[in-house]
C-alpha cells in the first residue's frame, strides 16, 4: 500500500503491527519509496487531496508514473481517485465507484490504458445526469456539445472540444450523443437542440449562452469569456 502523506504511512504501520503480523506482509510506505519495486496489488490511498488542488504529487509525472506501473495484477484507488485517474489520462467512464456501508467511495482503475490520453470529456444522457453534472459543476462554466454519430461536423469539432478540455481545466466539458439511448434522444429534445452539433453554456444552475455548428473560434472565445 502507498500514500503520499508520511505521516499516513508511520500511523498504518502503527495500527496493523499488532495484527497477527499484517504489517509484515505488507509494504507501507509514500509513493517515493516505490521506485524501483513491483507487487501484485497495490492500494493507494489519496484521501488527503482537496477538491480545489487536487493531489498535489500528480503535478510530478515520474510520480504518478510510479503509482500507476508498479501494480503487476491490480491498482486500487481509495479517496478522490479521480484526480488520478484525469492526470493518467483516463475517461471518467474508467473509474467505477464502489459504495461501501461506510459511505466512503473505493473506485477500481483498469490496469490497460489507452495508447492516448483520452480527454476529460464526461458523456451523460439522461436529464438526471445533466442535473448531477450541473450540481456538481457549482459555479464553475460547464459546456455541453450535444451531437450524433452520424453527423459529418460534430465528428470533425469533436476533437478539438476534447483538446479544450484539456486546456480549460477549470471548466466542465460534458457530450451528449443523442443517438446513443431513447433516454439521450429525449434529453437532446427538453434541451431545444435543433442544429448538430449545439454547445450549451451553463453557470450557476442557468444556460447562459449557445452556440451552433462546428464553429471552432465561436466555441473558444465563448468558453474564455464565460470562465
Amino acid at each position: 500500500m502507498y500514500v503520499y502523506v508520511r505521516a499516513q504511512a508511520n500511523e498504518l504501520r502503527a495500527v496493523l503491527r499488532d495484527e497477527a503480523g499484517t504489517a509484515r506482509k505488507m509494504t507501507i510506505a509514500t509513493v517515493d519509496a516505490f521506485q524501483g519495486m513491483e507487487h501484485d496489488v497495490i492500494v493507494v490511498s489519496t484521501v488527503r487531496a482537496s477538491l480545489s488542488a487536487g493531489a498535489g504529487f500528480l503535478s510530478d509525472p515520474r510520480r504518478l508514473n510510479v503509482l500507476l506501473t508498479r501494480a503487476r495484477r491490480g491498482l486500487l484507488l481509495v479517496g478522490l481517485c479521480h484526480f488520478v485517474a484525469l492526470a493518467a489520462g483516463y475517461s471518467a467512464a474508467a473509474v467505477t465507484p464502489r459504495w461501501r456501508a461506510d459511505s466512503s467511495a473505493v473506485a477500481r482503475l483498469a490496469v490497460a490504458r489507452s495508447p492516448q490520453p483520452i480527454a476529460a470529456v464526461i458523456d451523460i444522457s439522461s436529464n438526471d445526469e445533466l442535473t448531477d453534472a450541473l450540481a456538481k459543476a457549482g459555479d464553475s462554466l460547464v459546456v455541453i456539445d450535444y451531437s450524433t454519430s452520424w453527423c459529418g461536423p460534430c465528428k470533425i469539432i469533436a476533437p478539438t472540444f476534447d483538446a479544450f478540455s484539456e486546456k480549460y481545466t477549470n471548466v466542465a466539458f460534458l457530450k451528449v450523443m443523442g443517438d446513443s439511448s431513447p433516454a439521450a434522444d429525449k434529453l437532446m429534445r427538453s434541451q431545444g437542440v435543433r442544429a448538430l452539433p449545439s454547445f450549451h453554456f451553463w453557470k450557476d444552475g442557468k444556460q447562459i449562452e449557445s452556440i451552433s455548428g462546428a464553429k471552432t473560434q465561436a466555441l473558444q472565445e465563448a468558453i474564455e469569456a464565460n470562465m
